[in-house]
């Protein structure tokens, strides 16, 4: 947690492996086996308002495109997410350019959640929900915390009410 500018997107891009640091070095492993930088996506998934969605795609399409690298749950399909999502059926064929950046967060949180790794990150995961998408988050992150580790970098306190281990920027 921290204020704004002190860091807390950048640690989560960078520890994602989205961008690289400028100076020192960065590593990962899983299970005492080290992942090159280039592999880091299929072990870390994240969340963040810096992430770009494929404008043109539909819901389904994003979904087929994400699962092309990276293993999902069984019950991750396009109905199922718009149902969790609360989202009408109407848009379900409309091009995700036409989403309010509120459905684009909550279409950010189900990828990274429901994708299968072992490292979660949740960049400002509630910037642009209203209550029902906050409520979405909440039930998320009860149903994950027990089998992943989560990261949440955030400045709102209801972000990292779950949290156990606080680190202030």
């Amino acid at each position: 947690m921290g204020n704004n500018g002190s860091g807390k997107s950048t640690l989560s891009l960078l520890l994602a492996g989205q961008i690289e640091p400028n100076s020192g070095i960065i590593s990962w492993s899983h299970n005492g086996k080290e992942i090159p930088v280039e592999h880091v996506f299929t072990e870390v998934s994240l969340s963040s308002p810096a992430l770009v969605l494929p404008e043109e795609f539909t819901i389904e399409d994003l979904i087929q495109f994400h699962t092309r690298f990276k293993p999902v749950d069984s019950k991750f399909t396009a109905e199922y997410v718009m149902d969790l999502c609360s989202f009408d059926s109407s848009i379900k064929n409309k091009a995700i350019k036409n989403f309010s950046s509120g459905m684009k967060q909550r279409i950010k949180l189900c990828l990274a959640v429901y994708s299968k790794s072992s490292l979660l990150i949740l960049d400002e995961p509630t910037e642009n929900l209203d209550a029902n998408g906050i409520e979405l988050y909440q039930k998320l992150i009860r149903e994950i915390k027990p089998e992943r580790t989560v990261i949440i970098a955030t400045n709102r306190d209801s972000d990292y009410a779950s949290c156990d281990v606080f680190i202030r920027l």
